[in-house]
């Protein structure tokens, strides 16, 4: 099944009923978005659950999920 699933896949020309080039572009970046903001999210949930828990900067937990949020913030903001 994999290997007909790899034929269909390296087969771009619809008429042969193969998959075209546009939907595994299309597919791969809405796969790509998604991480992109589901990561996102999950950083902004981290920073915002460091801010209200852990409001002691001087503590080593906060300061960790503090400079781990704003790093990939930084990182993500760059890509998005």
């Amino acid at each position: 099944m994999s290997l007909n699933l790899a034929k269909q896949i390296t087969n771009l020309d619809d008429n042969n009923g193969g998959v075209s080039k546009n939907s595994i572009l299309c597919v791969m970046s809405l796969a790509v978005v998604l991480v992109a903001v589901v990561s996102y999210l999950l950083v902004f949930i981290l920073s915002l659950n460091s801010l209200i828990f852990y409001p002691n900067v001087d503590s080593p937990l906060g300061l960790y999920f503090l400079l781990s949020a704003s790093i990939l913030n930084t990182f993500l903001g760059f890509f998005l």
